[in-house]
């Protein structure tokens, strides 16, 4: 195992300046012309998925107007103890974070105090005062009403981050928050881009040089961790850090240990039940499988994925999802499976394995019949 492998890759790795972070050009392109004009805005609010860079966005920024030793071009120095700070998430009474995930029930009169505290006393290390509020959708209408005057009559040197995984509500004071904030939408990565996010961090850690790492999982390993990540640069960089410190690369491995499913072995099975086909793959993947709660999830979201191409048509060209769901989508038995899959889904909340199996069982032979005459197939019940 090679050596100086640093532990919290979400945070270490994190991109230190905006030329680092993948994707998302345009939001870039406005905070660097910002940052050269030295003209920033008094509140942000960056929304998005978890994991795509919103954070980075807003600690970037923070560093931006904390820093008072700026590099020659305004970009922050990630040198001083204002930048160290941010960087490694410890802040300072200048740079502080307030986590909406832990701030849920926090009430008006304490939203009210936490700010007022805030906005109490001017910079005392850093060159600005930042408040970072991160997944303020989690807040409550009443706390997030707490930081509607400050962001209505800014002062000097005071500035607000919000990041959100959620639309803010359509309350009052969510629209007003709104209103007041320079907005961005976060777009959400393709899993290429996230694998060459990915290759450019081993690249980065001299991790391809190590030779006891088989080449196969700079290929096969990455693109695994691309394709199942939930589209986040946060999750694949955890998945990948637990692959290094685990020393597994193996694909069947790697599938068991991150707890995901193959979603390439899923969609031929998918593909062979639609065509009206009972295989070896929808037996081992439908009826075999070690979680069939995460296999039915993924089935159904993909069926009801091709639902809605047939219904709209596809969103774009760049996602193999889409595509996979588009050819399931012109599959003569897909009204048959989708109608089971359906039903299931419609029977319960709970997920019942032997339910499940049952329901696969007498799919197959539905399509079985289906394949064998001409007469229409209704759809059955699930018990």
């Amino acid at each position: 195992m090679p050596n100086k492998i640093p532990t919290n890759w979400n945070i270490v790795l994190r991109p230190k300046n905006l030329g680092d972070v993948y994707g998302n050009d345009s939001i870039k392109r406005y905070l660097t012309n910002k940052s050269k004009k030295g003209d920033w805005d008094k509140a942000y609010l960056f929304n998005g998925m978890p994991g795509n860079s919103k954070t980075t966005f807003a600690k970037i920024i923070a560093k931006y107007l904390s820093c008072k030793r700026p590099n020659q071009d305004g970009s922050p120095c990630d040198d001083c103890p204002d930048c160290r700070a941010i960087n490694d998430e410890t802040w300072t009474r200048d740079a502080v974070l307030l986590d909406g995930n832990d701030k849920d029930r926090m009430s008006a009169s304490e939203a009210r105090a936490y700010v007022e505290k805030f906005c109490s006393f001017p910079a005392t290390r850093g060159k600005n005062k930042v408040m970072i509020v991160d997944e303020a959708g989690k807040l409550s209408k009443e706390a997030i009403s707490a930081f509607l005057k400050p962001l209505e009559s800014p002062k000097d040197g005071f500035y607000f981050i919000f990041t959100t995984m959620e639309n803010l509500g359509k309350d009052v004071s969510s629209m007003a928050m709104q209103r007041r904030c320079k907005s961005f939408r976060v777009s959400t990565p393709k899993p290429d881009e996230i694998y060459l996010y990915l290759a450019s961090i081993a690249k980065k850690l001299e991790l391809t040089k190590d030779e006891s790492i088989p080449k196969s999982f700079w290929t096969e390993g990455l693109e695994l961790i691309s394709k199942s990540c939930n589209f986040s640069y946060g999750k694949a960089i955890s998945m990948f850090e637990q692959c290094i410190g685990g020393w597994i690369f193996d694909k069947k491995e790697m599938m068991q240990v991150l707890a995901v499913i193959d979603e390439e072995n899923l969609n031929a099975a998918l593909d062979d039940l639609c065509h009206g086909k009972i295989t070896e793959t929808v037996r081992s993947t439908f009826l075999d499988g070690d979680d069939l709660e995460q296999v039915f999830q993924f089935a159904h979201y993909r069926l009801v994925q091709a639902k809605a191409i047939r219904a709209f048509g596809k969103r774009g060209d760049g996602d193999w999802r889409e595509a996979v769901a588009e050819k399931l989508a012109s599959t003569p038995m897909f009204e048959i499976v989708c109608q089971c899959f359906d039903a299931f889904s419609d029977a319960g909340v709970y997920f019942k394995k032997n339910r499940f199996i049952s329901m696969v069982a007498d799919l197959a032979e539905e399509l079985k019949r289906s394949t064998s005459t001409d007469k229409p197939v209704s759809r059955r019940t699930i018990k």
